[in-house]
């Protein structure tokens, strides 16, 4: 804002604007990924309680986010209300309101005294510090984000474990309705493949055919 007013263009505010209102727009985006997000990082086995847990961070940050707001607004305009009434005389504060400039705090707490008011009795070319009350704000945000992208950049998928093979030479194609496989047949010479036969008992078999190999489910 200071740069519109200064050199007179308005880029720097159009830029500004097109800039808050891309960030604002990924917003709704980033929650329609975030679950096909969370399985391809954790799996989709527990990706229900993962998200759940996930939600609980937004949902904070849409309460503390406008009392921060709130707050460091606060801060800002006190900061520039004092320095408006330094460059206020006395005798001119007294003259307006009534009381002298030590009473200062009682009339800001009871809204009666504001910048628009002040800056009627502050120099000629006195700036308006109004454009600038939310940079606190805004720099303390940037900062959050800034450490969110750390903290995400530090993310990494987890290790997937690869199922156990057996791998088996040569061997003919093995009956469907068998549950355990008791002996593989035309083996490669001084390959000699046993498993337990459990197609007697009520257990699920640990292993199933995938093309050439017995894999361990």
């Amino acid at each position: 804002m200071e740069n519109v007013v200064s050199t007179g263009s308005s880029l720097p505010l159009y830029g500004f604007c097109i800039s808050a209102t891309l960030a604002v727009s990924a917003m709704g985006g980033v929650f329609a990924i975030l679950p096909a997000y969370e399985a391809d990082l954790f799996g989709t086995k527990f990706v229900g309680a993962i998200h759940g847990r996930m939600m609980l961070f937004p949902s904070a940050a849409a309460l503390a986010g406008p009392y921060l707001l709130i707050t460091f607004r606060s801060f800002s305009e006190k900061a520039a209300i004092g320095e408006l009434l330094s460059k206020i005389s006395p005798e001119k504060f007294q003259s307006a309101f009534g009381v002298p400039m030590e009473s200062a705090h009682e009339l800001l707490a009871s809204k009666t005294l504001t910048i628009s008011k002040l800056l009627v009795l502050a120099p000629p070319g006195t700036l308006d510090p109004t454009p600038h009350l939310y940079d606190t704000t805004m720099y303390t945000l940037s900062g959050l984000m800034a450490m969110a992208v750390i903290a995400h950049s530090l993310v990494r998928p987890m290790k997937t474990v690869a199922p156990t093979v057996i791998d088996v030479f040569a061997f003919s194609a093995v009956a469907p309705d068998i549950v355990g496989v008791s002996s593989i047949s035309n083996a490669a010479p001084a390959t000699v493949v046993s498993i337990e036969d459990v197609s007697h008992t009520n257990k699920k078999s640990p292993l199933e055919v995938a093309g050439d190999r017995l894999v361990m489910k």
